[in-house]
């Protein structure tokens, strides 16, 4: 069991530190050497978690959850230092870590409110954020459907386009039995006398036959 203990926890050390405590074959003697390298409750260390804690800010198009799980991080590192931070404290630090989009929701959460509780704050932030992402995909879809119809449309119109232009295409092959010219169909004869064969008054001006 010692055996099987040393070796789960060298597992999860990583490679570039492992020589550091690979001379250590018991899991108490083990966990004291890592915490002595890196979990020093030193004025130092304290200070760089705090800092890290009060710099930490969500970019928008991060996921919540992963800001979330990096702030819990870093609280229970400085409560493994010795370091305690309020509640009303960590509420708002992680209220003012979140990004403007999340104006409007922090407003509202902390309306009305006469203590906050960072358990109530996270659910209220998972909510939210589920909430969100629900009306985000449901514009999509409205969205991806007028883009599909405005194509459809738009296929249309210029289906109806082409048909109109090679419909006038087809009428400059059309070639007058009579003048021999091209284009002249029937219509541009309005007055034309099938008997004498000539046109009074054809259509742009006179011709005669």
């Amino acid at each position: 069991m010692e055996s099987n203990c040393v070796n789960t926890i060298r597992l999860c050390i990583a490679d570039n530190i492992i020589n550091n405590v690979i001379d250590e074959n018991s899991a108490p003697a083990l966990w004291k050497k890592l915490e002595k390298l890196y979990l020093e409750k030193s004025l130092t260390m304290k200070l760089n978690l705090k800092q890290d804690l009060y710099r930490l800010k969500m970019e928008d198009g991060v996921n919540l959850m992963e800001h979330l799980n990096v702030f819990k991080r870093l609280r229970d590192q400085l409560g493994r230092v010795d370091v305690k931070v309020e509640e009303e404290d960590l509420t708002l630090l992680l209220l003012t870590s979140l990004p403007d989009s999340f104006e409007h929701m922090v407003t509202t959460v902390l309306y009305g409110k006469d203590s906050l509780q960072i358990g109530e704050i996270e659910s209220a932030l998972l909510s939210y954020e589920k909430l969100r992402r629900k009306v985000e995909d449901n514009s999509g879809s409205a969205l991806l459907t007028y883009d599909q119809n405005q194509r459809g449309r738009n296929a249309v119109k210029e289906s109806s386009s082409c048909s109109r232009f090679k419909s006038k295409d087809c009428k400059k092959k059309v070639q007058c039995y009579n003048c021999k010219e091209w284009g002249d169909i029937k219509r541009n004869y309005p007055t034309w006398d099938k008997k004498d064969g000539q046109s009074l008054e054809s259509y742009g001006g006179s011709r005669k036959y």
